[in-house]
């Protein structure tokens, strides 16, 4: 589409909502313009000596819009947004028929984006283009039949914008509204928050209003609450309320966990992903049994994230193919289940991460990357020798870490300090980290061999020890 053409009803609905104290990402949101079009037009106003105290009537408005911006008395601007229109128009008489202009408008400028034009000009175009048949001044929306006391419905919408009584700020008023179908009473109540504690204590305050309560409650508007995972189980919980299966209180209460798991869920998969996991896995599928000689007591009570809280670390060492970085994994695996944010990485990688820092300026921004999480993991830590600039990226990072920090190597920590070539800061590093970390020393048979392709059984226990020098497993 091409650069939007405003006429003078546009700019005066700027200039109006401006006035009532909108701002001006207010103004754009409600109206389909940028930000940047917005202020302009108000730098203008401005310019010319006006405030929003101005108190100016629409029609001085429009005066001051053809005086400033003579190109919006053009006629071809107008018609930019009433060919889109033109376009929708069967669409628009189909819902006209059983909803007003506003509701028409919001549904489709802002749930289905498939108009552009602010509500103004849709009033416009309505009452010049759609014939009278469907004038949205006489349309009557019809209720549901129902029995009294069977249905309630539930909306919440805008009411105007107030002054914060604490702050003196405008501030947005919403109104919670409960309507009984068969009476029409109304409960309405306005607030200053509609989330999710607001929107269940006006239920009460509505059900006490009303000394009783309803057969089936309609709700709408769930989405824009950021309640929508409701909708999923929605259905369900009605059917549930309607068989008796507990009040109108349990009913909302289960609405409310509905949610929460939802977005406890939806975190928690987020949390996974940003982990960065080789592999997603959890204690519960490491066989145990396996290696007898595995700490399993000690790995289980590391599991439950006490020293994620106290900010201690874990090393994790033995020969390859033990489960090493298994266990590592799915420790994280853990701490995302507790709501901790975690990062895996292999070490080797890490190390060139930061030092591409250094190349290009973003050193600082890389390195707060493995800062911020509650938990880092570092796997194949030591598997060679480190650089002078890997000693240094290693001694910064674990010096001014102070979160709990994973380390899986193939060596034990006595074995790490020839690997740097600078003895103070190997000191430096590795006293600061061994003596503040918890050891988990993992030794028996490799598990990788169960998963050759051309073996049918498990490894015998004699020869699994010999194995356990070659490549290591994928949980190691």
């Amino acid at each position: 589409m091409g650069r939007r053409a405003f006429v003078v009803h546009d700019l005066v609905d700027v200039f109006r909502r401006w006035q009532q104290g909108d701002s001006s990402r207010q103004i754009a949101k409600s109206l389909g313009m940028s930000r940047n079009t917005v202020r302009g037009y108000l730098r203008t106003a401005e310019g010319a000596g006006l405030t929003r105290e101005v108190g100016w009537t629409a029609e001085q408005w429009a005066a001051f819009v053809r005086q400033r911006f003579p190109e919006t008395e053009s006629a071809a601007a107008r018609a930019v947004w009433w060919t889109e229109l033109d376009q929708h128009r069967d669409e628009i008489v189909r819902q006209l028929k059983e909803n007003r202009v506003t509701t028409v408008w919001g549904r489709m400028h802002n749930d289905d984006k498939v108009i552009h034009c602010s509500l103004s000009t849709f009033r416009r175009y309505v009452q010049a283009s759609i014939p009278q048949e469907v004038d949205p001044g006489r349309v009557a929306v019809h209720g549901v039949e129902c029995a009294p006391g069977e249905l309630a419905e539930v909306d919440f919408g805008k009411l105007g914008r107030v002054p914060d009584p604490a702050t003196g700020k405008p501030r947005t008023l919403w109104a919670f509204i409960l309507v009984l179908v068969y009476s029409r009473h109304l409960f309405v109540a306005p607030v200053l928050r509609l989330d999710q504690e607001t929107w269940l204590r006006c239920h009460l305050m509505a059900l006490d209003f009303f000394a009783g309560r309803m057969r089936r409650i309609v709700l709408d508007n769930l989405k824009a609450l950021r309640l929508g995972g409701m909708l999923d189980t929605l259905e369900m919980r009605l059917q549930q309320a309607q068989e008796g299966q507990g009040g109108y209180l349990e009913f909302l209460e289960s609405l409310i966990e509905d949610e929460i798991t939802r977005r406890d869920n939806k975190a928690l998969t987020l949390r996974i992903q940003r982990a960065h996991f080789d592999t997603v896995c959890t204690l519960a599928e490491f066989d145990f049994t396996y290696n007898p000689k595995i700490p399993a007591p000690q790995i289980r009570d590391l599991a439950r994230g006490g020293y994620i809280t106290a900010n201690q670390s874990i090393i994790i060492c033995g020969p390859v193919g033990v489960g090493k970085s298994h266990i590592a994994q799915a420790l994280g695996h853990a701490a995302c289940q507790q709501g901790h944010t975690v990062l895996y990485a292999k070490t080797n990688r890490l190390l060139t991460d930061l030092g591409g820092g250094r190349a290009d300026g973003t050193a600082e921004a890389r390195l707060r990357r493995y800062m911020q999480p509650d938990l880092l993991i570092a796997d194949d830590y030591g598997m060679r020798a480190f650089t002078e600039q890997q000693t240094e990226d290693l001694w910064e990072l674990i010096g001014e870490r102070r979160h709990s920090l994973i380390v899986v190597s193939n060596r034990a920590p006595q074995d790490w300090y020839p690997l740097f070539p600078n003895p103070v800061l190997a000191e430096s590093v590795l006293d600061r980290l061994i003596n503040s970390a918890h050891h988990l020393v993992l030794t028996g048979r490799s598990y990788r061999p169960l998963h050759r392709p051309d073996r049918s059984r498990a490894p015998d226990p004699v020869t699994s020890d010999a194995s356990a020098d070659t490549e290591e497993a994928t949980g190691s």
